[in-house]
């Protein structure tokens, strides 16, 4: 499968259409649009900013489709070194969030090959927020974390929750 897509440099309060298309070989089997309102930018906290794959998280809040736009490796480093830096029993592992254990393992929303679009559970989400936030070994990354990733994803996820939409992510 071949993805392509995606922006270069965004702006907070711009529309950006996102447009990728899923291809087999020569084959376009299936195009996917979405017009976005980005709405935070984290890609200047991003670890990799020049070359790094980018991801969306957005959702349908007062008839449009609002979006944080992030660096894939920094965000998907901040729910995945805690986990791969120690030991930790298959006992612990499993009570992570399922949004942490799909990151590590490469399978749901961390699955490039299913699909550019999943949908989260917040709640889940949220709870991967709180695990990252209070890991002891979360503190390599504490500073950009809790610093301007968690207040940022989590107010945004508990609008969603407020106006009973659903939580999605581009990656």
């Amino acid at each position: 499968m071949d993805y392509s897509s995606k922006a270069f440099h965004l702006q907070e309060g711009e529309y950006f259409e996102y447009r990728t298309q899923i291809r087999q070989a020569d084959y376009v089997l299936k195009e996917f649009r979405l017009q976005l309102k980005i709405v935070a930018d984290l890609t200047e906290y991003s670890l990799c900013p020049y070359y790094e794959e980018e991801v969306y998280l957005w959702a349908e809040i007062g008839g449009e489709k609002l979006a944080i736009y992030m660096g894939e490796t920094s965000f998907s480093s901040f729910f995945y070194s805690c986990w791969d830096c120690e030991e930790i029993k298959e006992s612990e592992y499993l009570n992570l969030p399922e949004f942490i254990r799909q990151s590590n393992e490469m399978t749901g929303w961390s699955d490039f090959e299913t699909g550019p679009n999943h949908i989260i559970d917040i709640s889940d989400f949220l709870k991967s927020l709180e695990v990252v936030k209070n890991s002891p070994c979360g503190s390599s990354n504490d500073y950009e974390f809790t610093r301007f990733y968690y207040p940022v994803l989590k107010s945004f996820a508990e609008t969603v929750i407020a106006e009973k939409s659903t939580l999605n992510i581009l990656s």
